[in-house]
């Protein structure tokens, strides 16, 4: 049994995606291939096309009852209530989920993978236990990680939307501790996120290496400074910097 793990965050660390629209991408996924489908179904156009004000409305109602700041809602659970109070739609497992995954296409624009990061994840495998530890919706997010063939080198994921928390939740890290079955000391949190993927997981004992990228470098604040860190086109790297960071402690 591996006795050391590695969180690794996946957006802007890992893959890279459209995130600078993700707004207007959205609207365009719920358009496009939500409303359509429920037209389909037998709604009219003019009904379809309200579906993403419903959702909205829902995702808000959830918002009320539960902290932003640390729950998490899920996406595929709150669409399913919204085409059954609204559309009398009942959707199978299997359609719900491609259903899904063709809006996150949209949504979601371009969808690659850092130069270099498949070849460092599999030479991690070998060493380390690989958990994903992620702010996403685990419905699309599992399903990228086998288009890009890169899930085979995690063990475990942990997706927000699946344990119902959030990075800025210290559940959410108590959570990825659980799952490892290691204690803090023996795992390390990788991610370009300052305030989610280093101080909260410095928060909760975690060593913690942060990615450099530029999409991301200047936005987060930091309240404490990472073990190690590195810019996002050097992650190939990332194995010697791992070593080091556990040598040094």
């Amino acid at each position: 049994m591996k006795n050391k793990a590695v969180f690794f965050d996946l957006y802007q660390t890992l893959i890279d995606i459209d995130a600078a629209n993700e707004k207007s991408n959205t609207k365009l996924g719920f358009e496009t291939i939500i409303a359509p489908y429920l037209q389909e179904k037998g709604a009219s156009r003019t009904e379809a096309l309200l579906v993403l004000s419903h959702y909205s409305d829902e995702v808000k109602a959830f918002y009320e009852k539960n902290n932003i700041k640390q729950y998490q809602h899920n996406f595929r659970t709150i669409l399913m209530a919204v085409f059954d109070n609204y559309y009398k739609v009942t959707a199978s497992n299997e359609e719900i989920n491609d259903l899904i995954y063709e809006f996150r296409k949209i949504s979601r624009g371009y969808l690659k993978i850092y130069n270099g990061v498949s070849n460092m994840l599999a030479t991690m495998s070998r060493d380390y236990t690989l958990i994903v530890a992620s702010h996403t919706q685990g419905v699309y997010s599992e399903r990228e990680l086998e288009d890009l063939g890169i899930r085979k080198y995690f063990k475990h994921c942990v997706y927000s939307s699946d344990i119902g928390y959030k990075k800025t939740a210290n559940e959410f890290y108590q959570a990825c501790l659980e799952i490892a079955g290691l204690e803090a000391k023996d795992c390390v949190m990788i991610g370009d996120n300052l305030s989610e993927d280093v101080s909260m997981a410095h928060q909760n004992g975690i060593h913690t290496i942060w990615i450099i990228s530029p999409l991301t470098k200047d936005i987060y604040p930091a309240t404490v400074e990472p073990d190690a860190q590195l810019p996002l086109e050097l992650i190939k790297s990332l194995p010697d910097i791992v070593r080091k960071v556990w040598k040094s402690k």
